[in-house]
């Protein structure tokens, strides 16, 4: 599947996406498809935002990313997790789920990137966080 976008409209969603990504501060963003990634990670490098690969396990993976938001447009310093996974159009999504997606939260968690939940869904503070 093909997208219709310009560069314009990337830009002009860019300028949007940031601003809500400013209010929300996001700890995890999943993205599907190839397009955003690399319209995303253009703006990041335009904006001078870091944004790294991740270890994952004992390999890099190469859909899952860690940004750094600070500078100017971000006047309080945060962290997310990028995760880019094929579109759900496809399908993928779904069968990778259980095989790809859940083993990479795990890992995350276990590496406390990402937080770990209570047994009643509530995120737990970094301290709470188990240690091994």
């Amino acid at each position: 599947m093909r997208t219709g976008t310009t560069e314009k409209m990337r830009k002009n969603c860019w300028e949007h996406f940031r601003a809500e990504i400013k209010i929300l501060e996001p700890t995890l963003i999943f993205f599907h498809g190839d397009k955003p990634r690399e319209s995303f990670l253009e703006n990041l490098h335009r904006e001078g935002v870091q944004s790294r690969p991740l270890l994952i396990g004992n390999t890099w993976e190469d859909l899952c990313r860690k940004v750094e938001w600070k500078g100017p447009n971000f006047p309080h310093p945060f962290e997310s997790v990028l995760l880019f996974y094929h579109h759900p159009a496809y399908g993928h999504f779904f069968r990778e789920w259980e095989s790809r997606v859940v083993p990479v939260l795990n890992e995350l968690r276990k590496e406390r990137v990402l937080p770990i939940l209570s047994n009643t869904w509530l995120s737990l503070t970094k301290t709470d966080w188990p240690t091994g």
